[in-house]
């Protein structure tokens, strides 16, 4: 809803995570420092729970739920590479998850249960970041792949599971996140080859034509993107 903004915090060599109210500036420790790596934070579609991905040394990456405010943290889904990704109901999330033979896009319920994957791609092609549509209808993902020489692309797979399809004419030399704004556009950080790895920016890629303009056009280095749920803000 726009009202807060989580973010992590290293100090120290140590990480944790706050929240930040918009309106006051204020913010809330609602994870203690650690030595483990705090990434993927995502606030479920009603905005009562966070979700975040904690890798610490010697451990697969896991994603921890825990309420808004603070309160104890459950981990709900082990072997997760970067955040999950809800759909528009909450009921269920999109993440991925790598195998020495395949990178997977899979889906399970809000509380992690029931996960099962709905398409792949083969090694050593992998993916970096996903993000479920706002109609529900489609999940967005960056395919990164090594034929014909490195390259990154926007990628779809409808919901219910099938095959990857292009959806941007564009292709960069690496991206860092996809967001959906709208049912017809989308936020990508990405990198041309010629400024790699100095210049992430920000793009805007129509769906479902794939028609891609670019956002920003400056000498900051664009890490991540975080957006409020009617895309009006990010």
């Amino acid at each position: 809803d726009g009202r807060y903004v989580v973010y992590v915090a290293n100090e120290n060599g140590q990480r944790s995570l706050w929240i930040r109210q918009v309106a006051t500036g204020s913010s809330v420790q609602i994870a203690p420092p650690s030595n483990a790596a705090f990434s993927g934070v995502t606030f479920s579609p009603d905005g009562n729970f966070l979700y975040y991905t904690k890798a610490e040394a010697g451990a697969l990456p896991s994603v921890y739920q825990t309420p808004v405010l603070g309160g104890p943290s459950q981990k709900i889904l082990e072997n997760v590479a970067g955040p999950v990704s809800f759909a528009p109901d909450g009921r269920q999330m999109a993440f991925r998850r790598a195998t020495g033979s395949a990178a997977n896009i899979m889906v399970a319920n809000a509380d992690g249960t029931g996960a099962h994957e709905i398409a792949r791609v083969p090694a050593p092609d992998f993916l970096s970041d996903q993000s479920w549509s706002p109609d529900g209808a489609v999940i967005a993902v960056a395919h990164q792949s090594l034929a014909g020489g490195y390259h990154v692309s926007v990628f779809f797979v409808p919901a219910s599971g099938g095959a990857l399809e292009p959806m941007a004419h564009r292709v960069w030399y690496a991206v860092r996140a996809v967001r959906w704004l709208s049912p017809t556009r989308l936020a990508v950080i990405a990198a041309d080859r010629d400024h790699f790895p100095d210049a992430y920016q920000v793009w805007i890629v129509s769906y479902p034509d794939g028609a891609v303009t670019r956002l920003t056009n400056d000498v900051n280095n664009h890490a991540t993107l975080g957006t409020t749920a009617d895309g009006q803000s990010v």
